[in-house]
């Protein structure tokens, strides 16, 4: 009895036949495809008198925009979550008293984009924080406050967006590597946990696998070592090829982590098996930000400033570093 497959739309003769379809290359980029165009809308006709950083604007009100491009008549948007696109396309959506015309996205508009038109198209947007898709935003007549406001919501991870796509991350771990690790915990830290991480940021997190690792080289085959650790989990992810992607393994860095992209939520990961130092500087963090509610606001201010002018992330200062000056200074000012 032949089998099909849904994502492809193709025939095959058998059930073998079929798993082996599942697994290759042509079937993963089609479901991933597929993926894409559950969380994208197509709006068309572009409603008239209202400028393009408004109505990007507008639609992020729905959930974090993943990409976004604008063409002559029609504007594209992918959300990180589908979830936005279902609201979006179930009803009436309007906009200045204008009803948005938005349906879902299909396969042959504006899948395959040239390099010339990543180039030229200024108005494509991977990086949905960048300056230039912001600016907008301090050129309107507003008050500070307002600008404050739109800037944050701009910026930062919202609650949802860290529920959804970097907790779910630790939940699905634990569960994909009980298998290995029975007593295995996930926890994040970083700037998804303290509250002060930008939409796209990286995950950083740290696995406790339940039992003693040891640093000696001379053990016996029933310990853990961090190279066994590495072994182990690496040959998982990689059997997963569908859960995740660019697995990069640094062992001999001074905290050994692996760097993974995860497919599930759209989430590059780095992920460590000895840095539980790192959870408890995030609650530390976390509880700083708690004692005074200008604190935050004016972190991820000064944090976006050192991202823009490539001061952070390790090339002259690290992100932790920065907000410990912060509170420094706020403990040393009288404000």
């Amino acid at each position: 009895m032949s089998k099909y497959c849904d994502t492809c739309s193709l025939y095959f003769q058998d059930e073998h036949t079929l798993q082996s379809h599942l697994a290759g290359k042509r079937h993963l980029k089609g479901l991933q495809q597929s993926k894409v165009m559950e969380r994208s809308i197509v709006v068309s006709p572009l409603p008239k008198f209202i400028p393009a950083r408004k109505l990007i604007n507008f639609f992020q009100q729905y959930g974090a925009i993943k990409w976004y491009q604008f063409r002559q008549n029609y504007l594209t948007v992918e959300f990180y979550d589908r979830t936005s696109t279902e609201i979006l396309l179930n009803k009436p959506i309007w906009i200045n008293n204008v009803k948005l015309n938005i349906q879902k996205r299909k396969p042959h508009i504006n899948l395959k984009r040239s390099k010339s038109e990543k180039k030229n198209n200024i108005m494509e947007n991977r990086g949905s924080i960048s300056y230039d898709n912001i600016k907008y935003i301090f050129d309107e007549g507003t008050t500070f406050d307002n600008q404050l406001m739109m800037f944050l919501n701009a910026i930062q991870l919202n609650d949802i967006e860290i529920e959804t796509k970097y907790e779910s991350v630790c939940t699905q771990l634990d569960e994909i590597f009980k298998v290995i690790f029975p007593k295995c915990k996930t926890y994040r830290f970083g700037s998804s946990q303290t509250g002060l991480g930008f939409k796209e940021c990286d995950l950083d997190i740290y696995m406790d696998i339940g039992e003693p690792i040891n640093e000696s080289k001379n053990t016996s085959t029933d310990s853990w070592t961090m190279n066994k650790i590495f072994k182990s989990v690496k040959k998982i992810m990689y059997r997963m090829n569908d859960v995740f992607s660019n697995i990069i393994g640094i062992p001999k860095a001074k905290t050994p982590i692996i760097k993974f992209y995860y497919n599930r939520t759209n989430v590059s990961c780095d992920i460590s098996f000895k840095n539980i130092l790192g959870i408890y500087k995030s609650y530390l963090i976390k509880y700083c930000l708690s004692l005074d509610n200008r604190l935050k606001p004016l972190m991820m201010i000064i944090k976006y400033w050192a991202r823009h002018f490539k001061i952070s992330n390790g090339q002259k200062i690290s992100n932790y570093a920065l907000v410990l000056l912060i509170i420094f200074l706020f403990t040393t000012t009288i404000c």
